[in-house]
């Protein structure tokens, strides 16, 4: 499936060179997008941040811009909260789009904005580390290196749960080692990145003016990124050195509802603005020792995004 994505975004990065293309489109390319700003999200989790300027493009030509912080502010100055600081533009991206959508035989214009962090401090950015070690022996396969849980504000969470055994993170490193090897005197040092990607939806009825724009639909998405080393641990066949072993995961917890049009339209005909957030997620290690919990961003408006 990414392997067709690939194809098709590169074949409409070549038309690009020769065809303008507006923000504001008939064609529905939400599913595209949605796959750009993970695999965007998922880089920036990793510290990949040199790698981004290919995604970004591929975005620009299914008609996604970079917002300057004049427009943001601009789509602010509706949701001022004097003690909120307000959205900045060097440690936040903010991207838009523009897509009709047609509801109960009335069509609305979406704007959606969609914010994440870059390189710099962000309330959508939390990392950390922590190092753990074993007390007891235990078999490979039967105990958990990392474990991953989240939870929503509404409906189901895609990626709730994730669970990684030592034998998960160790097969094809060393030989010999079997699901139920027995191992002891294990430390794992953890290292950890969550960043949340915010989607807001603006909403008017087509052809109104853009003061006419409601914010009806918050929501967030989260992706985490673990690495893990084994400075040393002690198994049935041998001891294995420092620093020998490290890898890494990535987990993305999508709510139900995220980022969805259909939704945001119908909180709009209610007159209501609704939101969907990833609200915790938590992190354990071996022996279910605790690495983090990690509690993301809910943003009510943009000026809470910084």
């Amino acid at each position: 499936m990414k392997k067709a994505v690939s194809i098709l975004l590169s074949f409409l990065l070549f038309i690009s060179m020769t065809v303008s293309i507006f923000a504001s489109t008939d064609v529905d390319n939400s599913v595209l997008i949605d796959n750009l700003l993970e695999d965007r999200a998922e880089l920036i989790a990793q510290g990949k941040y040199d790698k981004l300027d290919i995604i970004d493009k591929q975005l620009e030509v299914l008609g996604v811009k970079k917002l300057t912080p004049q427009e943001v502010e601009e789509l602010n100055k509706d949701d001022v909260v004097p003690y909120i600081t307000k959205p900045v533009s060097n440690n936040v991206t903010w991207l838009s789009s523009r897509q009709d959508y047609t509801y109960n035989g009335t069509t609305y214009e979406i704007q959606t904005l969609i914010a994440q962090p870059n390189q710099n401090n962000s309330n959508l950015k939390i990392i950390g580390s922590r190092a753990l070690a074993s007390t007891y022996k235990w078999k490979a396969g039967a105990m958990n290196a990392i474990s991953v849980l989240a939870e929503a504000t509404y409906g189901e969470l895609t990626g709730m749960s994730r669970v990684f055994t030592v034998y998960d993170t160790l097969n094809g490193m060393i030989s010999g080692i079997t699901r139920t090897t027995e191992i002891s005197a294990a430390e794992i040092v953890y290292s950890y990145a969550h960043t949340t990607t915010a989607s807001f939806k603006y909403i008017k009825v087509k052809g109104e003016a853009d003061d006419k724009q409601h914010l009806a639909y918050i929501s967030t998405k989260g992706t985490t990124a673990i690495g893990y080393q084994y400075p040393q641990f002690i198994y049935s066949g041998g001891t294995v050195e420092p620093n020998i072993i490290q890898g890494s995961r990535t987990i993305n917890t999508t709510p139900d509802g995220y980022n969805s049009n259909l939704e945001a339209v119908k909180a709009y005909v209610k007159g209501i603005s609704k939101k969907v957030w990833v609200e915790n997620v938590k992190i354990t290690g071996i022996e279910t020792k605790s690495v983090s919990h990690i509690y993301p961003v809910c943003p009510e408006f943009l000026a809470q995004i910084y």
